[in-house]
């Protein structure tokens, strides 16, 4: 073991390591499959995990990973319309609004619910809790490359504050509107 390194070190290294193999199977079977969308929305869900949605041939795709340290495969799964359905939310902000570290900041969009035969998959659209990635040619998702270091896609993406909201939304309406 080196000098400064944990059991959870380790441990958290390994599961990261697994997630970039899954990840890489998952990239090469889908470059096999001509699947290459000029655009897709990339969210994380509430466990930590990963939910991308696109168009590809006419349809809606979605893309299921599996939570950090879960088990499972990425999933791609096609829809000719997704049965899914928008949950508004909102949450006041308290105290200061979180200002100085005081109070809690507020909250607000909606959660896409999205009906699986897996079971549904709710995915946050709220500002100050999860975060998302508006993938163009690059989607560092559907890249062959192993990512450098212990890196993990969702990592890359920005917490979602107001204006990344506006531009999700935007992004998924395009994306069902053709339903």
């Amino acid at each position: 073991m080196a000098l400064f390194q944990s059991e959870n070190e380790i441990a958290r290294k390994r599961k990261l390591k697994e997630l970039e193999d899954k990840r890489l199977r998952f990239a090469k079977r889908m470059q096999q499959e001509g699947f290459a969308p000029e655009r897709m929305l990339l969210l994380s869900t509430e466990k930590g995990g990963l939910a991308g949605l696109c168009r590809d041939r006419g349809q809606v795709c979605l893309i299921v990973g599996p939570d950090f340290g879960g088990e499972g495969e990425f999933v791609l799964e096609r829809y000719d319309a997704l049965p899914a359905r928008r949950e508004e939310f909102f949450q006041a902000s308290e105290g200061l609004g979180g200002v100085f570290g005081l109070g809690k900041k507020g909250r607000e969009g909606f959660y896409l619910i999205i009906e699986r035969e897996s079971g549904a998959l709710s995915v946050p659209f709220i500002v100050h809790l999860n975060s998302a990635m508006l993938c163009d040619a690059r989607n560092p998702l559907l890249s062959v490359k192993r990512r450098r270091g212990d890196a993990n896609v969702v990592w890359d993406m920005q917490p979602m504050d107001k204006r990344v909201l506006k531009k999700a939304d935007r992004m998924l309406r395009e994306i069902l509107e053709d339903q």
